[in-house]
């Protein structure tokens, strides 16, 4: 399953619900393996962040990140650090 996440929430996600909505979405989904596509969000924010790095360690699904820009691929990884994995954003 291929997220994404501009069509869904536009060029920033900003919120903890932000997070959990998405988050909602993925667990509903019968689907094991879920591609998250960042092309054209320019922003995201540390509670955003938080709560997604949160979500993403507790959920069962295999969860990548694909076209980062470079400031969001560093958010990201500074939380990621915290749970010992490497957002890659290929």
């Amino acid at each position: 399953m291929i997220i994404k996440l501009y069509d869904e929430y536009k060029s920033s996600l900003n919120s903890v619900n932000m997070a959990r909505d998405l988050f909602k979405q993925i667990n509903n989904s019968s689907e094991l393996e879920v591609i998250l596509d960042f092309e054209n969000v320019e922003f995201i924010t540390l509670s955003f962040t938080q709560e997604y790095m949160t979500l993403k360690h507790d959920t069962g699904k295999r969860i990548h990140e694909i076209n980062l820009n470079e400031e969001n691929k560093t958010m990201l990884n500074v939380i990621a650090e915290k749970y010992g994995e490497k957002i890659l954003g290929r």
